[in-house]
């Protein structure tokens, strides 16, 4: 008579991994243990949801105070990779804590506090200051794309960005980030300047 294969079956061991080791036809296989992906993914999602939940809660209840923190952490974490990514190969890597705080408290100050009280100035103001100058009045060419009569939403989000970056940029940023990286930073006021001039 034809002879049958059998298969022989070990269970996994409690102190090792749960795998299982399987034996068919003389070779041996190595077959994992199903894992419960779907159920973690879905564990993740929940937690993603009720963190964004918080965030967001937060941003309505304090935004000043949670922009400010949320700009503070995520300058600190840049600069550091910066820093990491521009170490001498031949050296130690040695992070520079007045530089990480001089980021950090910039990034609170100006990205957190101030943009939202600038920005917020600028949408209530910025279509009052385009009708003063007579802007609004004329065909501009990002109305005409719009459909809507002068200012369209496109226009008056060109004109914050023409106001912020050649406005807002040299007056106010450039100043407070010199300011601030050479208090907390440790440098000199003429390498500050000198910083400054170079761009």
């Amino acid at each position: 008579s034809q002879s049958s294969t059998t298969t022989a079956f070990v269970p996994a061991s409690p102190r090792r991994s749960s795998a299982h080791s399987v034996r068919r036809n003389g070779l041996s296989t190595l077959d994992l243990a199903p894992f419960p992906l779907e159920l973690l993914s879905n564990e993740l999602v929940e937690a993603s949801g009720s963190l964004l939940e918080s965030y967001s809660s937060l941003l309505k209840t304090n935004p000043v105070t949670t922009k400010a923190c949320t700009s503070a952490v995520l300058c600190a974490v840049g600069d550091a990779i910066a820093q990491f990514a521009a170490r001498a190969e031949d050296k130690e890597f040695e992070y520079d804590f007045k530089r990480g705080a001089a980021f950090m408290s910039f990034g609170a100050v100006y990205t957190g506090v101030y943009q939202h009280y600038w920005f917020s100035y600028l949408s209530d103001h910025i279509e009052a200051w385009g009708a003063s100058l007579g802007l609004w009045g004329k065909s501009l060419p990002l109305d005409t794309f719009s459909g809507k009569e002068p200012p369209s939403d496109v226009t008056l989000a060109a004109a914050k960005v023409a106001v912020n970056q050649f406005f807002m940029i040299p007056v106010g940023y450039y100043p407070l980030f010199f300011s601030i990286t050479a208090v907390l930073g440790g440098r000199h006021f003429i390498k500050k300047n000198t910083c400054a001039q170079s761009l």
